[in-house]
């Protein structure tokens, strides 16, 4: 199949393609005709004409429709690509091993070029990046290598023989991460090291900011490295799952994952769960422009999904796509996204002067902004002057439940913004239709111990008036009721139904019009047992100093002393295990959340010090002379019970030798340690 375009833009496509012409002439592919070709490229292969001759015809232009990202343009289709980097002022995607070509390079993101590596590459390119080079890395360690983005070299670290899934450059260094926790660094692009990682999972991706690189991976795995990816770290997520990939921008690094998972931490350490509920999986993220943008979709429906951030705590979605993004990327004012088939979709440019003020709204109201340029119902952006102060208006008024974002806070009806960086602010509004509210247990209590509960009735002050009834259960399919609705004493005394654990009780609200509200639950944990601590390893002789760790039958916390005191629960707090170097008494007990204490235990442990004959847990003056009198024939009364037993003992023969009167005096004159 043979095609060109024509000079009004129009593909026409070719079928019976000669030898001849099988590499149609540059003329046919002109800059005024869409697509710039260079001539050392010229070559299309007939494999790739398909998808060539459909990537190069003239798509339709994006309207701004409220900001930047609420339109993606599709630039290209089937190019089986699965990684995209932007440097160097050209835009590079790679992916499939096919014959001669599996790059693609683009100065606008618009119009593509086929890029031959020349020679056999039997491997799937999973991810590229950009530092002093072009780097791709993909499957048994393999990597290819550019300067340009149109010359490429192929190399590969020895003993991989897992797939890199993802790339990235900082710090003067390269770092690729994938299959078997497998990490490999260089300084070059070239000559690569492999690292050791401390894990076995697979690493999906990488990111680098403030001199700190950070990996992350299936079941919650979350790796950094201080040192330029020599040595890692494992870190704790918030919320452990299976994370797809990371960026880093605003002073923040942002993980997104599963189920819409996404988490945020300042250091790579100290991790915050903000989770998208009922958002499909999360596979790419890139920051630029003074965004963030995640990608993702679901493969059962085929839908896609972009999500935007100034901060990685609020997100604003955008237009749902018919096809599941893997990854996105940022470069010259825009950002380009990729679809799991290879599609390549392009965003609107960011603005090049001013800041985007994004507005985000939930229920049943609008916004409108002075100066002029929002009126919007479900969302809208407009560009203003750096500094400009917006006054943004909710209406109706009685209906705003709060804003945030913006320095916005509370639930007055006017809030004013000063746009000093692109800003995302979201208002909350009564939903439309039936009354909406929701339950707490007294005191915002999580756990009872007894199943006699204060239930607190809550609505929105603009409901609130309007509730006339109220019905209540304890599995939401039987209930109780209806009674009428006290809104001076807005309050229930329940019994919850019996057996220990976790008990959700739901309620519903009847309104004038006599329409019932949803279902609205409030769980709390039933726990009428109270904790049983252990002492580990238990009270005893040992010989040397030893870690006691006090371990509970459940979640509690546990107080203690190591003085001989009873704890109270002023006491000390039980954090880690206890390192005993002399003989210790420990009492401690347990109280967990709902209140539940045992009673104080005590666990005795005496530890051996060698030369102590008279068994008082330390070796001087005192135990010297009982060594020399009993060696004289002296009274041996002073002699501990166990000396032969405990450990105190110095050369273990069980008696009292010159040997040992030696080891004494040594000790206490500093020729010897314990």
């Amino acid at each position: 199949m043979k095609g060109y375009i024509d000079k009004a833009g129009h593909c026409d496509f070719h079928p019976n393609l000669t030898k001849k012409d099988k590499y149609p002439p540059i003329s046919r592919l002109s800059e005024t005709d869409g697509m710039v070709q260079k001539p050392r490229r010229q070559r299309i292969h007939p494999l790739f004409s398909f998808i060539f001759f459909g990537l190069f015809c003239a798509w339709p232009q994006a309207v701004w429709a409220g900001g930047p990202f609420d339109t993606w343009r599709v630039r290209a289709g089937n190019t089986f690509a699965k990684g995209i980097a932007y440097g160097n002022g050209l835009y590079v995607t790679g992916g499939a091993a096919l014959p001669d070509a599996m790059l693609f390079a683009s100065e606008d993101g618009g119009t593509w070029t086929a890029v031959y590596y020349g020679k056999p590459f039997p491997y799937d390119l999973s991810a590229l990046t950009y530092g002093t080079r072009f780097v791709g890395v993909g499957q048994a360690g393999h990597i290819l290598t550019s300067l340009d983005g149109y010359a490429w070299s192929a190399a590969a670290v020895p003993g991989i023989t897992g797939a890199f899934i993802a790339v990235t450059y900082g710090g003067g260094s390269y770092v690729a991460v994938g299959e078997g926790g497998a990490i490999a660094t260089s300084a070059d692009g070239l000559t690569w090291t492999r690292r050791t990682s401390g894990t076995t999972a697979p690493l999906l991706g990488v990111a680098y900011g403030n001199g700190l690189f950070t990996a992350v991976g299936i079941g919650g795995t979350i790796l950094t490295s201080g040192d330029g990816g020599a040595t890692w770290l494992s870190q704790t997520a918030a919320n452990p799952g299976d994370f797809f990939a990371i960026a880093y921008g605003g002073d923040v690094f942002v993980l997104v994952g599963l189920s819409g998972e996404i988490e945020t931490s300042p250091n790579g350490a100290t991790w915050t769960s903000r989770p998208l509920t009922g958002y499909p999986d999360l596979l790419g993220i890139t920051y630029g422009g003074g965004f963030f943008v995640a990608a993702g979709g679901n493969g059962i429906d085929n839908s896609g999904i972009i999500l935007t951030s100034t901060d990685g705590a609020t997100w604003t979605s955008h237009t749902t796509l018919s096809d599941p993004l893997a990854t996105v990327t940022y470069g010259n004012g825009s950002f380009i996204a990729l679809s799991l088939g290879g599609t390549i979709l392009q965003s609107d440019p960011l603005p090049s002067e001013g800041y985007l003020l994004t507005i985000n709204k939930t229920g049943s109201g609008n916004l409108t902004a002075l100066p002029a340029g929002i009126d919007c119902g479900a969302g809208c952006a407009a560009v203003y002057s750096p500094g400009t102060p917006v006054t943004l208006t909710a209406a109706p008024a009685a209906n705003l439940l709060g804003w945030t974002g913006g320095g916005c806070t509370g639930n007055a009806p006017n809030c004013t913004v000063t746009l000093n960086a692109h800003t995302t602010v979201t208002a909350e509004f009564l939903p439309a239709g039936a009354p909406v509210g929701w339950l707490t247990f007294k005191d915002g209590a999580t756990y009872t111990k007894t199943p006699s509960v204060v239930l607190f009735l809550n609505l929105y002050p603009a409901n609130f008036g309007n509730i006339t009834h109220v019905q209540f259960s304890n599995d939401g399919a039987q209930w109780i009721g209806p009674e009428v609705f006290d809104a001076a004493d807005p309050k229930k005394s329940w019994l919850l139904s019996t057996g220990e654990g976790i008990k959700t009780v739901y309620v519903k609200y009847q309104d004038k019009a006599g329409i019932w509200s949803d279902a609205y639950g409030a769980t709390i944990i039933l726990d009428s047992v109270p904790p049983e601590t252990s002492a580990q390893p238990p009270g005893g002789i040992y010989q040397a100093g030893q870690p006691v760790a006090l371990i509970t039958s459940e979640a509690a916390a546990i107080y203690y002393t190591t003085d001989g005191t009873t704890p109270t629960a002023g006491a000390g707090i039980y954090q880690a295990p206890l390192r005993l170097e002399a003989s210790t008494t420990i009492k401690y007990f347990a109280r967990d959340p709902a209140g539940n204490t045992e009673g104080v235990k005590t666990s005795v442990y005496q530890i051996a010090t060698r030369g102590d004959i008279n068994g008082d847990c330390r070796v001087d003056l005192m135990d010297a002379i009982i060594y020399l009198q009993v060696l004289n024939g002296g009274d041996p009364s002073g002699v501990s019970p166990d000396y032969a037993l405990s450990g105190t003992d110095p050369d273990g023969d069980g008696r009292i030798g010159l040997t040992d009167a030696v080891f004494v005096l040594q000790t206490i004159s500093g020729l010897r340690d314990l």
